[in-house]
């Protein structure tokens, strides 16, 4: 509980309104975005495409808890857009892209699940003398 009542003295403290431009603040267009991750931190890389390949511009990295909020943001603005815009139509392949990298992580949990209990499986019991 006391742990909660820090955290919201420190949000409090933060005046959102006051923005001001860091001398590294730096805006461009991104085409392309892959995301990883640690048991830390999640980065988003995002790129450009050129002529050679992708370019990157830039890796943003934050805490889960963060990028969490951050997707909240994204999809109230994503559902406004469309309300005034209408649907977002995605491209058919990125939407196989997406259930690739679904069905690969679903895999790999079901892997460590399935690792994980065979390693606590009880031992063989010992032959009988």
């Amino acid at each position: 509980m006391a742990e909660m009542d820090f955290e919201e003295t420190e949000q409090q403290k933060i005046d959102v309104s006051n923005k001001s431009e860091g001398r590294e603040f730096t805006e461009f267009y991104a085409n392309f975005a892959e995301c990883g991750f640690t048991p830390w931190d999640i980065r988003v890389l995002f790129c450009q495409t050129g002529e050679t390949g992708l370019v990157k511009k830039a890796t943003v990295i934050m805490a889960p808890t963060m990028v969490k909020a951050l997707a909240n943001l994204l999809n109230v603005n994503i559902k406004a857009y469309e309300a005034d815009n209408g649907e977002i139509k995605m491209p058919e392949s990125l939407v196989r892209q997406s259930a690739e990298l679904k069905k690969a992580r679903e895999a790999k949990a079901k892997a460590k699940v399935e690792a994980s209990e065979k390693s606590v499986e009880a031992p063989a019991a010992p032959p009988k003398k």
